[in-house]
Order: C-alpha cells, then sequence, then structure tokens
C-alpha cells in the first residue's frame, strides 16, 4: 500500500515505520509497506504521486490520453521547467509547458479511491503529438493520433473545422510547425505495410494440413488439426520438410526459372506436379 505523509499519516509514524521496518521510503513523503511490491505499487498509484509532489503540472501526452503510464513505465508531465524523476521502475518525464496551454479536469480512480487530475485536452495532446524533438510526442503511436483525429472532426463537426481550432491553439503557443504537421495528418490516411512472411497454406488431396510461413531467415511449419498421422513431415528447424523441397525444380529448370528465394520457388506455381498444392490463397487447395 502507497503511504503519503500529510495525507495518510505523519511524518513521526512514517519515521518510527521506516525504523522498525514496516516502511519502505521512496521519495520524500512516500512510503511504500514493506510486505508490498513496490515497482506494482509506484505503478498503480502513479497519477496520485504525481498530483501529491508536483501540484502545479498536468498530464500530457500518452499520459493524457490513457490517464496512467505507459507500459514502459514513463509518466508524462508538463510544468515549469524540464526534470526527470525515477521511482524504481517508474520515471516521471517533465517537460517545460508552453505560453498558453489548454488543461481541463479528469475524474480517476486508484486503489486508494477517485482522484482529480489536471489533464492537457484532447486538441491539445493532439498538437502535442507532434512536436519535434519531444519525448513526450514520440510516445504516441500513431494509432492513437488517428483516434485523436477522428474524435476531434467528430466533435468540431467537420474536417475543415477540427483545423481552424488546431491552428488557433497552436498560434497562442507559437507552435506553427506543429499545426502544419497536425493538418497534414487529418488528411493523410494511415498506412499499413505489407506483412513480410505472409502464410502459404499446405494442402494434400484438396485437405489443408499445414501452414509454411517464411520470417525472412527461417522457415517455419506450423501444423493443423488432421485425422490421423500427418502425410509430411517436418525436417530440420528453420528448413521446409524434405517433401515439399523434394519437389522444387533444380539443375536446369532451376537455371531457366532463375528463382531468388525459396519462396518464389513455391508461391510462384512452377513446381513439379504432385498431391501437395501450396498457395496463399487457402481457397485454392
Amino acid at each position: 500500500m502507497l503511504h503519503l505523509v500529510g495525507e495518510t499519516l505523519d511524518k513521526h509514524r512514517a519515521q518510527y515505520g521506516t525504523a522498525n521496518g514496516n516502511l519502505v521510503r521512496i521519495l520524500r513523503s512516500n512510503y511504500v509497506g514493506a510486505e508490498a511490491y513496490a515497482d506494482a505499487v509506484l505503478f498503480d498509484h502513479a497519477l496520485r504521486i504525481v498530483a501529491y509532489l508536483y501540484p502545479n503540472t498536468y498530464l500530457c501526452g500518452a499520459s493524457a490520453e490513457n490517464l496512467a503510464p505507459t507500459s514502459d513505465g514513463h509518466l508524462f508531465l508538463s510544468g515549469r521547467r524540464n526534470a526527470r524523476t525515477r521511482l524504481r521502475s517508474l520515471e516521471i518525464v517533465q517537460t517545460r509547458a508552453p505560453d498558453s496551454p489548454e488543461t481541463e479536469t479528469a475524474q480517476t480512480a486508484d486503489p486508494m479511491g477517485g482522484l482529480s487530475v489536471r489533464r492537457s485536452t484532447l486538441r491539445f495532446r493532439y498538437l502535442e503529438s507532434f512536436r519535434r524533438r519531444s519525448e513526450t510526442g514520440a510516445a504516441m503511436p500513431i494509432e492513437m493520433q488517428a483516434d485523436i483525429a477522428a474524435r476531434l472532426v467528430e466533435v468540431a463537426g467537420g474536417e475543415c473545422e477540427a483545423i481552424i481550432e488546431c491552428w488557433r491553439l497552436a498560434q497562442a503557443n507559437r507552435w506553427r510547425t506543429e499545426a502544419e504537421r497536425a493538418e497534414a495528418f487529418f488528411a493523410t490516411p494511415l498506412r499499413e505495410a505489407q506483412a513480410q512472411g505472409s502464410p502459404l497454406h499446405v494442402g494434400w488431396h484438396g485437405e489443408k494440413i499445414r501452414v509454411l510461413r517464411h520470417d525472412g531467415s527461417a522457415w517455419r511449419w506450423k501444423p493443423t488439426a488432421t485425422e490421423g498421422a500427418a502425410p509430411v513431415r517436418s525436417g530440420a528447424p528453420g528448413r521446409l520438410p524434405p517433401f515439399i523441397e523434394n519437389l522444387l525444380p533444380e539443375g536446369c529448370l532451376e537455371r531457366v526459372l532463375k528463382p531468388r528465394s525459396d519462396r518464389e520457388r513455391i508461391s510462384a506455381g512452377k513446381r513439379c506436379m504432385s498431391n501437395i498444392v501450396v498457395s496463399e490463397d487457402e481457397d485454392d487447395l
């Protein structure tokens, strides 16, 4: 359990608890019960600790969006100065706030009960995510940016209105570059890279028996639920099953086809006839 001097105990009880081993001091006026796992307690009570230690700051970036530290243990704040505070596995990253931040009060809860915290507003944390050379901006994933952008358009009543609101807020803080990048993001759809190592479905007499996948350096041979013994046995780890490898073109035929890789040799369809079918489309089986 977390203990804060002035809230859950006084300084005399804190000193006595530390002396007899019942409390562990984490930082000034912050204590954890000796029987508790300190890292977990700090993570669960991160917002309460921040409100206690830094009352003149507000949550920003991904921490403002999720009202929680990031999965790697970072909590982002904005205040009067740049600072970093390490509390075991929890790191509080404080950046200097701009001239005219836009904040709001949010309600949340932790194991000690409910609490109110200050955080940047939706459109302000959207602009924060585009700050260059900013750890706070870099920590916000692009999926979160896209979700915030969609919500801003919905609240403003249109994309043009959302852009105008962001520009007004950016001009008050001299964030022209951030506003330009934010405007461009509204008009730029998310692009997904083509997945590497897409699966190849392996069929035997029209029945799917395995899934073959290449991760760029080695093959993986994943079985499917079939009745009876599998007709194709696995080979050495990272290599093609011997039966499939023996069906691939070789010698003069391989020189004519000029495959660039084993994957191209298999998926291109140029191979010896057999009862084995390998295809990227499962319906081909």
